[in-house]
């Protein structure tokens, strides 16, 4: 016994292997920390890619949205544009019925000939604009 106060109390036999089961408790405990602070970062890691993640999606999805716009304003214009020849074109279908109504008469044959096929009757001058 007199060893045991020379050595101190806690080096006593008995108490050593106490004291190295608390040194294995405490580095799995340090060790269980770690791997719970690790765990920890990934988690916020994670939400932070996710995250990113999702922005660049809305990116995409914005850049997508912008560009279907754009072609869906170009049609319309189309659209307007062919609304117009369309329009013009009815026009045309109602002087050609209308000319087909009235048959054929020697007033329609001269205009005719004059507009399409630039006929002049004699003593006539024609005056052409030569700036266009």
């Amino acid at each position: 016994m007199a060893e045991e106060f020379k050595r101190g109390p806690e080096e006593s036999p008995e108490v050593r292997p106490v004291r190295k089961r608390n040194r294995k408790a405490e580095r799995k405990a340090r060790k269980a920390q770690k791997m719970k602070e690790a765990r920890k970062n990934m988690r916020r890691g994670g939400r932070l890619a996710a995250f990113l993640a999702a922005a660049l999606l809305l990116i995409a999805l914005g850049w997508r949205l912008r560009e279907l716009r754009g072609q869906v304003e170009a049609a319309r214009q189309e659209r307007d544009q062919y609304q117009v020849q369309v329009e013009e074109l009815e026009r045309q279908n109602a002087a050609l019925s209308a000319d087909l109504e009235e048959g054929v008469t020697s007033e329609k044959m001269e205009e005719i000939a004059r507009s399409e096929l630039g006929m002049v009757l004699p003593g006539e001058y024609v005056f052409y604009n030569t700036d266009s």
